[in-house]
């Protein structure tokens, strides 16, 4: 297979590079409207990593890829994937995260459903308690995530929670008491919020919810 050379700045290792060699792609994990992810493997140390491949076709589409870069740095936390690096060049984005062995959380329960197969209440505890803990780290850093649902949900382990998919996250500014744009993905809004979307749909030109339209297709 053909060696692909992605030069990698390390946010860890101030003012180093670092190149990675992965020369090994073992299969696709996921294609959405913001690019597709896949499962790599690192030469140079064997590492197993999800390497997502956004396609440039705008100065929109980089602006959009550059922002999410920019959540991903800021993202640290035993709950949360971890940025690994990133490279650019003119019509393409990669970036290079933490790799989640056991799939996501909406995976993980169709499993369990299909195989006629429960969580104790312990277990159940132990993913709701994870993720409040991820969701508490990312407001410390004031960051919103926008789009929590099963499929941003990963596991790693034996069932260790990490919140990722940070396309739609943004910083909250200390000033700033509220977020009034709509955001997401529909089927997992709350009722109070699909009745907002609805009486806010003549202004028809916000930018996240286009974004959000987008997720679905």
């Amino acid at each position: 297979m053909k060696r692909l050379y992605v030069k990698i700045i390390f946010i860890e290792l101030a003012n180093q590079i670092s190149v990675f060699i992965i020369d090994q792609i073992i299969r696709a994990l996921g294609h959405g409207a913001f690019g597709t992810t896949f499962q790599v493997v690192e030469n140079t140390t064997g590492k197993e990593c999800a390497w997502k491949r956004i396609t440039i076709t705008s100065d929109e589409d980089r602006r959009l890829a550059q922002l999410e870069l920019k959540m991903l740095q800021r993202v640290r936390g035993d709950n949360l994937v971890q940025f690994l690096g990133s490279f650019e060049d003119k019509h393409e984005f990669f970036i290079l995260l933490d790799y989640c062995d056991q799939g996501d959380l909406r995976k993980f329960l169709v499993d369990l459903k299909e195989n006629k197969q429960t969580l104790s209440e312990d277990e159940v505890w132990n993913l709701l308690t994870q993720m409040i803990e991820a969701i508490q780290s990312l407001h410390e850093m004031d960051i919103i995530h926008r789009d929590l649902k099963p499929e941003n949900v990963f596991l790693t382990g034996r069932n260790h929670v990490k919140i990722g998919d940070f396309g739609l996250a943004r910083i909250a500014q200390q000033t700033q008491q509220y977020y009034t744009k709509i955001c997401g993905t529909t089927v997992y809004f709350s009722p109070e919020l699909m009745q907002d979307e609805d009486d806010d749909s003549s202004s028809g030109s916000d930018e996240d919810s286009n974004m959000a339209n987008k997720k679905q297709k």
